[in-house]
């Protein structure tokens, strides 16, 4: 068990597929995600998909959208899908039909990106994308910034009232706390 401030996405494909070794072969493959709007099982592997000039709906043979990431890695296993996209520490959590965690030995992790670390510690698990802060708080572009500002800043203040609001303020207070959209504050000093 890890009490990690960040987590990355994955792309990943079975271990036996030799077709399948870098992110260009995702093109003219099934593949399958949580949701179209989620972080983690979605955007950061899009963002990754479009960095390489991939589209990652018109590209790919068919995309899916489970609306569970443990779906998306048990598709892969059972050949459903050819590539899926998780959530670091997904793969290593979910449970096969039986109810016991799959073997993660089976799968393997489309290219990973190497030295990633949070505040100079390794980072545990492989991701193919960089790592973005574990609580994502964002605001729609048609929010003022003040708004913006005094919702994050209730948010932080949350810390003194429940566990939950001490992880969020923790987060904030030791990593960058980047997102997809770039539109957040880079830690909790910025939003005081």
């Amino acid at each position: 068990v890890y009490s990690l401030t960040r987590f990355g996405g994955v792309i990943f494909t079975r271990a036996d597929r030799d077709d399948i070794q870098s992110l260009d072969d995702v093109r003219e493959k099934i593949a399958a995600a949580a949701s179209i709007s989620g972080l983690g099982s979605g955007q950061m592997q899009f963002r990754e998909l479009v960095k390489k000039g991939i589209a990652y709906l018109q590209d790919v043979k068919q995309m899916v959208f489970t609306s569970n990431q443990g779906k998306v890695v048990n598709g892969v296993l059972n050949r459903d899908f050819d590539v899926g996209y998780v959530r670091t520490d997904q793969i290593e959590r979910t449970k096969g039909p039986n109810g016991t965690l799959i073997d993660k030995s089976l799968l393997k992790i489309i290219d990973p990106l190497p030295g990633l670390n949070i505040d100079g510690d390794p980072f545990p698990f492989e991701s193919t994308t960089p790592l973005y802060a574990e609580w994502n708080i964002a605001a729609l572009t048609h929010v003022p910034d003040a708004v913006a500002q005094e919702v994050q800043s209730a948010m932080l203040q949350v810390a003194d009232h429940a566990a939950v609001g001490k992880a969020l303020a923790d987060c904030y207070a030791d990593s960058s706390c980047d997102s997809v959209a770039e539109n957040i504050f880079n830690s909790k000093e910025d939003c005081e």
